[in-house]
């Protein structure tokens, strides 16, 4: 499973969404509950555990890559 695969499936986003800059707030599917499914499922697909302030620093799709980049993650 991709990153898009787990925004698609979270926040129902749309090819041309799936942009570094793509605020994730700014998303019509975005509540504090599929955010939270957002980190879970990332945490589980790339085996990873985010902290507190990662969590809290998702804006965009690009934040998510930059923390998963910076766990040995690559795209």
């Amino acid at each position: 499973m991709t990153l898009h695969d787990i925004l698609k499936e979270i926040f129902h986003i749309k090819e041309e969404e799936f942009k570094d800059e793509q605020s994730i707030l700014a998303l019509d599917e975005f509540d504090s509950m599929n955010h939270m499914l957002l980190v879970t499922k990332i945490e589980e697909v790339y085996n990873v555990e985010l902290s507190g302030d990662e969590i809290i620093s998702i804006h965009t799709i690009g934040d998510i890559k930059q923390i998963l980049s910076k766990k040995g993650v690559s795209f």
